[in-house]
């Protein structure tokens, strides 16, 4: 048996636009109520749009997304990060989405676990 974890939790590259956008399809019924960046008619370019905000909210400090990725086919199944942040208080809204078809199978437990990519941020 294999200690290798299932999931990788890391920061969106443009390169990763195509493998979030089929994820995205494929739960639309169910982000457009939670994810105010998803709509009904969501494009590859609105994957790309997102992924290029993401990089600058990394930039200014202002949220942290990231993306949830299978270890083995490098697809992506979700996306988890912090926002709503308040550094005054040091606390922040940790979020999450994980696509249909791997619902139910610890993804969101493991990302809320696995967050490592937020281990630099300065939360003063």
């Amino acid at each position: 048996m294999s200690d290798a974890p299932k999931y990788i939790v890391r920061r969106l590259e443009l390169s990763d636009a195509g493998a979030f956008y089929s994820a995205v399809r494929e739960s639309i019924d169910e982000l457009v109520y939670w994810m105010p960046w998803c709509s009904k008619d969501y494009t590859p370019l609105d994957a790309e749009n997102w992924i290029k905000t993401t990089m600058q909210l990394w930039a200014a400090d202002a949220e942290y997304p990231l993306g949830i990725f299978d270890a083995v086919s490098g697809a992506v199944i979700g996306g988890t990060g912090v926002n709503h942040i308040n550094r005054a208080y040091r606390i922040g809204n940790i979020g999450y989405w994980v696509s249909s078809r791997h619902t139910g199978q610890g993804v969101a437990r493991f990302a809320a676990h696995h967050r490592h990519n937020l281990d630099s941020v300065n939360w003063a």
